[in-house]
């Protein structure tokens, strides 16, 4: 046997990350994860197993973690910022995001606001450009340059337009959505800038 192997059964680094893959980054819960090995392997396993699989796993990638997010703290790149909340066994948790094209952090916290993007522990270091939704908790980071969100700008135009019409409103939606097509045909041919008039 190789020389990792010490128990009678016991599950390899592989099949360990498999039930990760299920349980973790498909979201697929601890009951449905057991019946899917029982179909594919005809084999049994726990919920205790799965947990400790995720934990394992969680030990490894730690090393990545930190390095994505001293990226992310450091990158001259724009990093977008984000909050979605998520049911962790019954109570309301939120999902903290960071990211660039590259790299992605997740930081799962009980709280939303300045409290939970501290132990996100990315913004609270970062000096350069953070791309968010306007939400006030982002500004408390007076070293970073905040950028605004032009996707969020667009739905709460969108909002005004339904509950409170008014001529203004589409037309800044439009300019906005002008603008944006203007920036990425001067990145598709190689500029930097627009163009004065512009």
């Amino acid at each position: 046997f190789p020389e990792q192997v010490s128990q009678p059964t016991q599950y390899g680094p592989q099949f360990k990350a498999l039930l990760t893959y299920f349980n973790q980054a498909q979201f697929i819960p601890f009951g449905r994860t057991e019946e899917i090995v029982q179909d594919l392997f005809q084999h049994t396993v726990g919920g205790g197993t799965i947990e400790e699989a995720n934990g394992q796993v969680a030990e490894v990638v730690q090393p990545v973690q930190e390095q994505a997010k001293g990226y992310l703290t450091e990158t001259e790149e724009t990093v977008h910022f984000d909050e979605s909340s998520l049911r962790v066994a019954g109570d309301l948790d939120w999902v903290h995001s960071a990211s660039t094209p590259q790299v992605t952090c997740y930081h799962l916290d009980p709280k939303r606001g300045k409290e939970g993007i501290d132990r996100a522990g990315i913004l609270p270091g970062r000096k350069g450009w953070s791309m968010h939704d306007d939400w006030e908790s982002y500004y408390r980071y007076l070293e970073a340059q905040h950028a605004s969100c032009n996707a969020h700008h667009l739905r709460e135009l969108e909002f005004l337009q339904e509950r409170y019409p008014q001529p203004w409103e589409d037309e800044l939606a439009q300019l906005l959505v002008t603008i944006k097509t203007a920036v990425e045909e001067a990145i598709a041919q190689g500029q930097t800038g627009l163009n004065p008039e512009q």
